[in-house]
């Protein structure tokens, strides 16, 4: 059943006081149901508090096949007090209007709005599925700007790589300036070795005039 404002709710109960002192209503749920079967029934009105709910599970069905306004209260014990029973009641009929005529057609206009209402907000849902592809879109585009980017990121590893053989290449470099350095190491050690030579010829001609003269 739809659900109803509380200002319909109280004009509800306030409808089968009107009834009941102007009109026919029918109270009980055995009462309801043939007031249903046989058509008499203008408006049906059951309590959702009912316990055991099997109780009063029939009725809306019944009411729909035989077109008959059927509508839902919180309260057994409020409807109870709206019939005129000491104790609560599952569900009343009203047979007769009387006076309470103005506020069935009331209700009646109400939920016939109902349906209306809702079709007017199933749009904004189909609306906002447009809305999630194109974020869908978004998060595609955004995926393929990655991957545009991998390839870059792998572009950048290969000039890495390619940078290597030239720092391999220095260092057959540096083994070259050190074997000259080594060279020139002997070079200088031979010159060393021709400076003692000529140092010796120096002294052992000296040596010689000595001898000569003793």
């Amino acid at each position: 059943m739809a659900d109803l404002p509380n200002e319909m709710i109280e004009k509800i109960y306030e409808a089968v006081e009107l009834a009941r002192s102007t009109g026919t209503i029918r109270k009980g749920t055995n009462e309801v149901t043939k007031a249903i079967e046989k058509g008499d029934a203008k408006l049906v009105i059951y309590a959702e508090n009912t316990n055991p709910k099997e109780v009063i599970m029939h009725i809306p069905l019944i009411a729909k096949e035989k077109g008959i306004l059927c509508v839902a209260v919180p309260s057994r014990e409020e409807l109870g007090t709206a019939a005129g029973l000491p104790v609560s009641s599952a569900s009343v009929a009203i047979v007769k209007e009387g006076e309470s005529k103005k506020i069935l057609k009331e209700l009646k206009e109400v939920l016939d709005e109902i349906p209306a209402q809702k079709e007017a907000k199933e749009p904004k849902a189909e609306a906002k599925e447009p809305k999630t592809k194109a974020k869908e879109t978004k998060t595609e585009v955004k995926e393929t700007e990655t991957e545009a980017k991998e390839p870059k990121a792998e572009a950048k590893e290969t000039e890495a790589e390619a940078k290597e053989p030239k720092a391999e290449a220095k260092e057959p470099k540096a083994e070259v300036k050190e074997t000259k350095t080594k060279a020139k190491e002997t070079e200088t050690e031979v010159k060393e070795t021709e400076t003692k030579a000529k140092e010796t010829e120096a002294e052992v001609k000296e040596e010689s005039p000595k001898k000569i003269e003793e």
